[in-house]
This record gives structure tokens, sequence and C-alpha cells, in this order.
């Protein structure tokens, strides 16, 4: 099958995620507030710094069943199963004020930046007239979304396919195939990129892609270990893209 599509992850491929504590402290302090505004005040049971700490711990269990059941929760019903299981005052959450604390979760837990050769290398990506979407794991419904905005990339992508809207997570081989529809094009038409071996790799694979490219990410986690799972390329940098890209098209339109 010829190549139609270009299928990325976000976290770790387009941009890079960092762990800052400074700022993992304000982002708790901010969803103290927010919770207060909305009539859940938690202030006098949590410091910034134990609210941060209960957070990733209860966001720890919830991952930890996620990727055993490969189940994406509604942000709703993460906040109200996990964050805030004993908190009487749950039911006063609304969507409004749980999308903007989930949002925090995502993009103030982790200091994100976009991947500095991500633009140019995109744009030279553009000149092929492929279609290029994302499919990216996260419990936030906005992040991805604001963030493409944030760093001015938005415009490379359509679709863009998040696990907190289709409800399954890589490397469950169905979001990749819904990807693929949603381009209107078949699995073995897309190649994928990402920087997770279980989750990028193994889940592309499984999906049916007809390739893909692992790009390196120092902060990859204990659960993207995958023993058997081995792309067909190993980049360090998004520029290496449009080489790949460019042999890829040549094997199959017979021009090699």
């Amino acid at each position: 099958m010829a190549l139609k599509a270009l299928f990325f992850d976000f976290g770790g491929t387009l941009d890079l995620y960092p762990v800052v504590y400074e700022d993992c402290i304000n982002a708790s302090s901010k969803m103290l507030d927010v919770l207060a505004k909305s009539g859940i005040d938690l202030r006098n049971r949590f410091s910034s710094d134990d609210f941060y700490n209960h957070i990733k711990a209860k966001n720890d269990d919830y991952r930890k069943w996620k990727y055993e059941t490969l189940i994406e929760l509604s942000e709703m019903d993460v906040w109200k199963n996990y964050i805030l299981y004993d908190e009487t005052k749950k039911e006063l959450l609304d969507d409004g004020v749980v999308k903007e604390l989930t949002y925090l979760i995502e993009a103030g837990f982790h200091t994100r930046h976009v991947r500095p050769e991500a633009k140019e290398a995109l744009e030279k990506l553009k000149g092929y007239g492929l279609k290029m979407g994302i499919i990216s794991n996260v419990l936030s419904l906005t992040q991805v979304p604001r963030d493409l905005k944030r760093y001015g990339i938005e415009e490379y992508f359509e679709p863009v396919i998040t696990s907190a809207e289709f409800g399954r997570v890589k490397p469950h081989p169905s979001i990749f195939t819904y990807a693929a529809e949603c381009s209107g094009v078949k699995p073995d038409e897309c190649l994928y990129i990402g920087n997770s071996p279980l989750k990028d790799v193994k889940g592309a694979q499984n999906g049916g892609f007809m390739g893909v490219v692992q790009i390196v990410y120092d902060m990859n986690s204990s659960s993207d270990v995958c023993t058997d799972a081995e792309p067909d390329y190993l980049i360090k940098n998004l520029l290496e893209l449009p080489d790949i890209v460019s042999e890829l098209l040549s094997v199959k339109s017979g021009q090699r």
C-alpha cells in the first residue's frame, strides 16, 4: 500500500514534558482555588504540596488500572472516583471545572514545551501532501488542542484523536484503526511516529500501520517498556522524518 497519512503521538514526540517541582506546586495551588470557587474548599485539609502528592498518588492508581484495562474513563469519573473519592461535596463538580482541573494536571504537573525543531519538520512534511493527524493518550479533553494552538502548530493536524474522547488508550489497536478511518485511509497506508515502545510502537503495529518511527525520549516511564517492539526507524530529531517519508514514497511508487 502507498503511504497516505502520518500520525503523531503528542507528549514526548511533538512536545517535551519535564517535571519541575515548583510548577507542580503552583498548579496544585491553582487547583485548590478552582475547587474552592466551585464550593469544594479543601484548603484546610491540604496544603499545595499535600494536594500535589495526593493527586499524584491517586492518578498513579488510575493509570495502573487504565493500562491494565486499556480503558480511558471520563475526566469526571476520574475526579469523582479516584482523586476526590472520599469528598462529600464532589457532586458540586461540573464539566467546566473538571476540564480546567484536568488540564492543570496535564499541563501544570509537566512543564511542557514544543520540540524546537517541530515546526520546521512539519512544514517540510506538509510539502509531501500527506494527511497528518495525532493519536494521543491523555485524560484531558482540552490539553492537546490547547497546547497545539499554544505551540502554533495546530494547522498541521486533522484529525486529532485522543483517548479522552475515544475511550480507549494506546496500545489498544482500535484507537489506531479509528484514526485511520477518520482520515479516510487504511491502517496499512499510515506511518506512526511516537516515543513509547509499548504504547506507540507495539500499538501501531497491532493496529496494522505500515510502519513505525520511534523518536528517542529520555523521560519514558517504566510502563513504556516493551521488549518485543522493534520500530522500523529510530530517530533523535523530527527533522530526520522528511528523508524517511521521501524514501517510503519513492519505494512505494517504484522509483527505487
